[in-house]
C-alpha cells in the first residue's frame, strides 16, 4: 500500500513541478497564435488550450471552435502574436 502512494506522491510532484515550469517560461504555448482559416480570428494558443514547447517551427493544424463564425473550424497553430496581427 505504500509502494502505491509513493508513487501516486512522485506523480502529483511531477505534474507541479511540469505546471510550474510551463508557468515560468510564459505560459502553455509562448509566441504561438491560433488562427480562423474561414474568417481569420486571431487568439493565443494557450487560450484553446495547446501546449507548445520549444522552438519549432512550422504550422499545424487543429480542429477548434470559432466564436466569430460561431461554428467548428479549421484553425492554424502558428508562431506569432496577437497584438501584431490585430493592428
Amino acid at each position: 500500500m505504500t509502494s502505491i502512494i509513493k508513487s501516486l506522491l512522485i506523480l502529483v510532484g511531477f505534474f507541479i513541478l511540469l505546471f510550474l515550469g510551463l508557468r515560468l517560461i510564459g505560459g502553455f504555448a509562448p509566441g504561438w497564435i491560433v488562427k480562423c482559416k474561414k474568417c481569420g480570428k486571431v487568439r493565443k494558443a494557450d487560450e484553446a488550450g495547446i501546449i507548445r514547447v520549444g522552438k519549432l517551427s512550422g504550422i499545424s493544424y487543429t480542429i477548434d471552435w470559432c466564436s466569430k463564425c460561431r461554428k467548428i473550424r479549421w484553425h492554424s497553430v502558428e508562431v506569432g502574436s496577437v497584438e501584431y496581427i490585430d493592428k
